[in-house]
């Protein structure tokens, strides 16, 4: 297994002989150990996946004073450089999504293939309790900090009462972030409107949606797909916004038949 910690980017890369490629970027509030399975799954498949730890998360550093949805796109370009890596698949949950679809509109000679899960090209809600809930966890986040939104997050993540070790491991991920820069990813996915960038995305792309997120819900999600031309989108039932965890095997059927296929 190689690491890399450079310009302040932590990354994992387990299998550097594989082939493809593949990006895996987290999504907010997490950090690379998110895509344990799938990281896995596509070593037993002879890929190459390439975690890594946005700026503020996990094991990379970040200054809040020039954080922005552009720095972390620029920065898994540089993990890439760093690696010699002309292009790759690229692999995006909810904010890491929106930073492989950056990714793909600013580098789009970079990427192979996008695969989309649980994200959004806007995430402003249509419906009253989906307005109720990110309104709460601003104002949970403002008055109280990242550390009470934690548990509202590690909640809505993982309800049932089997899964509470994961709950407890959303907590200590999201306290462990850079307080500053939690709270501007907020603000920067509350502003965020790609929808008029995105039907110029060309590369092959799959959107995985899982039925019951209630964090980025399926209607956006859908709204997304549609506006991408290349796009095929699939639905994951019985499962939640961190579908990589709560059914990992048949979110890694869909990324290795859309890689194969």
């Amino acid at each position: 297994m190689s690491y890399l910690h450079t310009n302040q980017i932590f990354s994992e890369d387990p299998n550097p002989n594989g082939s493809p490629v593949v990006l895996l970027i987290h999504g907010l509030g997490s950090d690379h150990s998110s895509w344990i399975f799938q990281a896995q799954a596509l070593i037993e498949k002879g890929y190459r996946p390439i975690t890594i730890d946005l700026p503020g998360f996990g094991k990379s550093k970040g200054r809040h004073f020039h954080w922005s949805l552009e720095h972390c796109c620029d920065s898994c370009i540089h993990v890439l450089d760093e690696k010699s890596i002309s292009k790759a698949i690229v692999c995006g949950l909810s904010l890491g999504g929106v930073i492989a679809q950056l990714m793909t509109l600013n580098y789009p000679e970079r990427v192979e293939a996008l695969i989309l899960i649980n994200t959004f090209a806007c995430l402003r809600p249509k419906q009253l309790d989906e307005w109720a809930y990110l309104l709460k966890r601003f104002f949970i986040s403002l008055l109280f900090g990242k550390d009470k939104q934690a548990e509202l997050v590690a909640e809505r993540l993982f309800p049932a009462d089997e899964n509470e070790l994961y709950r407890q491991e959303v907590i200590s991920q999201i306290k462990e972030a850079d307080r500053d820069i939690y709270k501007k990813a907020m603000e920067a996915i509350a502003v965020l409107d790609l929808r008029k960038r995105i039907p110029s995305i060309q590369c092959k792309t799959l959107v995985i949606t899982a039925e019951l997120d209630s964090t980025v819900p399926p209607r956006n999600q859908i709204e997304m797909a549609n506006l991408i031309k290349s796009a095929r989108q699939v639905f994951i039932p019985d499962s939640r916004h961190a579908v990589i965890i709560d059914q990992p095997d048949l979110t890694n059927r869909e990324i290795i038949d859309f890689i194969t296929g």
